[in-house]
C-alpha cells in the first residue's frame, strides 16, 4: 500500500525527520494511519496493510504527565483518533504494532464530549473536507447545520452541505437558496443516496489521497451515502422509521474507509448533540455577514438590543438579516463564552489542586529530612 495514497504528503514526512533527528531510539519505526479505534486497540493502515496495534504503556505515561498539570481530562484528545498518522514498533511474527507516538495533526473536528463536562472529543484528524449531511425530510433544520458549520471552520477542514433525501422534498431548489444563502461560499449539493442520484456532484472532493469525514444527525443518510460509493453495503444500514420521518442510527463507531477510485472516507455515528469546543473563527466564517455588521455599530461593545447606531437592529427591521439566523448566531456565541469560562475555572482549579499537591509533597519531604 502506498502512503501517498492515504493522506501521507510532505509535511508529514518533514514531522516525521524532526521527530527522529531529535530523539535517540534504538529500534526503526513502522508509520501508518488510524483507521478505527476498540477501546484500547487501534487498527492502522501500513504500507504492508492492516495491522492491530495498542498504545504503549511509556506514551499513556507520557500523556498522563503532560496533562496532570489539567487534571488529565483531555487524554481522550490526547490519545490517537481515526485518521492520525502514528509511529509504532512493529511485531513482525503477530502482525501487531505498539503505537509510541501521534504525529502533529494538520487538522481535527473535535466537539465538547456530551454531558456537562469540559473535555475535548476528536471526531476525525488530517481531514481536507468535511461532508455535512442534512436529511431533506420532516428533520430538516438549517440552525443545526450552522452549528456544524461553525465546528468545521474551526477544525481546518472545508465545509461542503449534503442536501440528502431528495426524493422526499418536493421544495429542494428553494431548500439549496436557502442554505446557500446561509452558508455563503459553501458548497451546497442536493443528492438521493437512497436512489443513488446526484453522487458524481462528489468526485471533485473524494481525490487521491484526500480524506473526506461524514458528520451529521443520527439517520440523515451518512452511512447509505458511503456504501454508494464503496459500491458495496459495507456498513449496515437501518431503514428510515415511520415515526415523524426520522431515520434510526446505525453507526456505532468512527471508521476509515478507502474508495477504489482515490480518496479516504470517514464514517461517524449521528451526532444527537454537537457541543462546541472552541470555535471563535469559525463563528465569524459562519456568521461573516453578521460579524461584518456588527463592525458597524456605533459602539465597540454594543449588544445590538437598544443602543443608538447599531446596525444589526437596523438591518433586522430591514430585513436584511433573518430572525432565526440572528438568534442562533447569539446562542451559538453564548455557548461558546459558556464554554470558554468553564474551561477556564476548570484550569484555575486544577492549578490550584496541582500546587497544593506540591506544597504538600515538600511538606513530607522537609518533615523526613527533619527526622533525620
Amino acid at each position: 500500500m502506498d502512503l501517498k495514497n492515504i493522506g501521507w504528503d510532505s509535511s508529514f514526512e518533514d514531522h516525521l525527520k524532526q521527530i527522529i533527528s531529535k530523539t535517540k531510539y534504538d529500534y526503526n519505526f513502522l508509520v501508518g494511519r488510524v483507521s478505527a479505534v476498540h477501546t484500547n486497540l487501534c487498527q492502522v493502515l501500513t504500507e504492508g496493510g492492516e495491522i492491530t496495534a495498542q498504545v504503549s504503556g511509556k506514551m499513556r505515561d507520557k500523556i498522563n504527565n503532560e496533562l496532570s498539570g489539567s487534571g488529565g481530562e483531555n487524554l481522550d484528545a490526547a490519545f490517537p483518533a481515526v485518521g492520525d498518522w502514528v509511529m509504532m514498533i512493529h511485531d513482525q511474527q503477530h502482525n501487531s504494532g505498539i503505537i509510541r507516538m501521534v504525529l502533529p495533526r494538520r487538522t481535527k473536528f473535535s466537539r465538547n464530549a456530551a454531558g456537562s463536562t469540559s473535555q475535548e472529543q476528536v471526531i476525525a484528524s488530517n481531514i481536507d473536507y468535511a461532508f455535512i449531511v442534512a436529511a431533506l425530510n420532516a428533520d430538516f433544520n438549517p440552525s443545526r447545520i450552522e452549528r456544524y458549520l461553525v465546528t468545521t471552520w474551526n477544525s481546518g477542514a472545508v465545509p461542503v452541505i449534503l442536501l440528502n433525501k431528495a426524493d422526499l422534498c418536493s421544495e429542494v431548489d428553494v431548500n439549496i437558496a436557502e442554505m446557500e444563502k446561509t452558508a455563503v461560499g459553501v458548497s451546497v449539493h442536493a443528492i438521493s443516496a437512497a436512489r443513488g442520484e446526484g453522487l458524481e456532484q462528489l468526485s471533485p472532493y473524494l481525490q487521491n489521497g484526500r480524506t473526506s469525514v461524514f458528520i451529521g444527525s443520527s439517520g440523515a443518510g451518512k452511512s447509505t451515502i458511503i456504501n454508494r460509493l464503496l459500491g458495496r453495503d459495507v456498513i449496515k444500514v437501518v431503514e428510515t422509521s415511520d415515526y415523524k420521518d426520522k431515520g434510526r442510527h446505525t453507526t456505532t463507531s468512527r471508521e476509515m474507509y478507502l474508495l477504489e477510485d482515490g480518496g479516504i472516507v470517514i464514517d461517524t455515528p449521528g451526532m444527537r448533540e454537537l457541543q462546541l469546543w472552541e470555535g471563535e473563527q469559525g463563528l465569524f466564517e459562519t456568521f461573516d455577514d453578521i460579524e461584518q455588521l456588527a463592525a458597524q455599530c456605533r459602539f465597540n461593545d454594543c449588544r445590538h438590543q437598544e443602543e443608538p447606531g447599531c446596525a444589526i437592529r437596523s438591518a433586522l427591521e430591514k430585513g436584511e438579516i433573518d430572525q432565526v439566523r440572528f438568534k442562533n448566531f447569539l446562542k451559538l456565541q453564548r455557548e461558546l463564552k459558556f464554554q470558554e469560562a468553564r474551561h477556564n475555572v476548570k484550569v484555575r482549579m486544577e492549578q490550584s489542586k496541582r500546587w497544593k499537591n506540591i506544597a504538600k509533597t515538600r511538606r513530607h519531604l522537609n518533615k523526613d529530612s527533619t527526622c533525620r
